[in-house]
Order: C-alpha cells, then sequence, then structure tokens
C-alpha cells in the first residue's frame, strides 16, 4: 500500500462520523520547521459527566462505523519519522495529508474491531501506518501482524530494526546498489547523523570499507566518530568549503555514495 493511499485513508477520520476518546489533526499547513502548537491540535472528545450517561454512550462492546476492509486498532506505540514531515504540504512527495486529517504515525497495537474483509481478527497485534488516536481506523491491507525479534523489545521493530530506519539502511548498502562496498573502498553516507544514516554508517564500516559521513556542525561530527567513521564532512562549516572537505577527506575519490537526503 502506497504512502499516498495511506494519506488518502487517513482522512476518513477527519470527515466520518466515528468518534475518538483523544486524536491529533493536521490542523494547518507547516510554513518551514513543523510547529506542533501552530500545525497540529488536539481533539479531545468530552467524557460523559455520570456512570448513567457513559453506560448509555459508550457500551463496553461499542462498535464503530467501518468498512469491510478497515480495522480498529488500538495503538501501543508509534513512531515519529521525519519522513512524516513532507505529507504535511499541499503537494508532498508520500501524498499530502488532508486539512484536519488525524496524523499518521508508524506503530503497533491491538486490533479491537475488524471488517470481514480485511484480513486481521480481533485481539491480534499488527504493526504499519497507523494514526496518533486512542483508536485508529485503518485499511487492514495496510497492516502485517507485528512480530518480536528474538532477545529484542518489540519496540525495536520501530527502531534499529524498523522500517523507515534499519531496514532501508540495510536495504540501501545490501541491496538496492549493483554491488554493496567492499574492504579498502571510500563510502560517503549523506545524513550520517540520522536515524537512518548512523546504522548506514555502521553497516558500511562492517564490510571494511572506509567510511566518511556527512552532518551539520561539530556536535554530530563528534557522534559519528564515536559510531566509527573514520573522516567527517561538516556541510555547516562556513569557514572550510565543501569542496575543500570532500578533497581532504577522500583523497582518493570517492567509490560509494549512500545518500540519504531526499523528499
Amino acid at each position: 500500500m502506497s504512502l499516498s493511499s495511506v494519506a488518502a485513508s487517513a482522512s476518513v477520520t477527519a470527515t466520518s462520523p466515528i468518534s475518538f476518546n483523544r486524536k491529533w489533526i493536521l490542523k494547518r499547513r507547516p510554513v518551514g520547521v513543523f510547529d506542533p502548537n501552530l500545525d497540529a491540535e488536539l481533539v479531545v472528545i468530552d467524557k460523559p459527566q455520570n456512570k448513567d450517561e457513559h453506560a448509555a454512550t459508550n457500551p463496553t462492546n461499542e462498535q464503530l462505523e467501518i468498512e469491510d476492509h478497515q480495522v480498529v486498532v488500538e495503538p501501543q506505540l508509534l513512531s515519529v519519522d521525519a519522513f512524516l514531515r513532507t505529507m504535511y504540504d499541499e503537494h508532498a512527495y508520500h501524498g499530502s495529508l488532508p486539512l484536519g486529517a488525524t496524523l499518521p504515525a508508524m506503530g503497533y497495537g491491538r486490533v479491537v474491531q475488524a471488517g470481514p474483509k480485511s484480513g486481521h481478527s480481533v485481539g491480534t497485534i499488527v504493526a504499519g501506518m497507523l494514526q496518533a488516536a486512542d483508536k485508529a481506523v485503518v485499511d487492514g491491507k495496510g497492516l502485517m501482524r507485528s512480530f518480536r525479534f528474538p532477545f529484542l523489545d518489540r519496540s525495536a521493530c520501530l527502531g534499529l530494526l524498523g522500517l523507515t530506519t534499519g531496514l532501508t539502511a540495510y536495504t540501501g548498502v545490501f541491496y538496492v546498489p549493483s554491488k554493496a562496498p567492499r574492504k579498502g573502498e571510500t563510502v560517503v553516507v549523506t545524513g550520517a547523523a540520522g536515524a537512518v544514516g548512523s546504522i548506514a554508517v555502521q553497516l558500511c564500516k562492517s564490510t571494511g570499507a572506509r567510511v566518511v559521513g556527512v552532518a551539520g556542525g561539530p556536535r554530530k561530527g563528534e557522534y559519528l566518530m564515536g559510531l566509527g567513521c573514520d573522516a567527517v564532512i561538516d556541510y555547516k562549516d562556513k569557514a572550510n568549503p565543501l569542496e575543500s572537505q570532500i578533497a581532504e577527506t577522500c583523497p582518493s575519490g570517492i567509490d560509494f555514495v549512500y545518500d540519504n537526503v531526499g523528499g
């Protein structure tokens, strides 16, 4: 399922009569850096004032109005990934999120309601693109059964071994290119201090290659050297032009580039 189709399905929460206790919605299109105080809004559905009212409006086995292919998931953990910012613009790279729609987020949670054609059953733990809400209504085709890696917490599927982090780095280093980095070669990783880049750096280093990380600022540079980078290029260093830094850190040329800047 593409991210654009996920964004389109996410608009269901903004237009349908389904009610949630709490949900974060896109209030306005961000201008530059995302500002949670201006660009997002926490919508809270008022709870009934007494038990009788609660019983009448929120029965224990309340069923939400969903389509046959949809499921209702109670998220247990959500990740905040950088690519989400690209969905908030009107003409977004990953598919534009409508104003007023619930903010999407990768995560996992328990299925509490399932349509007959959703491919899932109540009680199972699923993972995929959910929503920043107490209950997320999503297309069952966009979810998979969550699994736990041996000796690791389930949260690892959103971090080190996550689709948008570790698995992206691994695929970019070993599967996308015609050949992976080799011992003695020079590898340059852009966006090296980020969630994907920091893992890509370590994977490239494991091949025996010489790794040069590109990041902005001395603090990130120190972090990359701690990860094992042989050299660092600081693209924000105004005193040392980028061309000069490339020539200095890669005197024999560059054999492999992990281009981690996009969107």
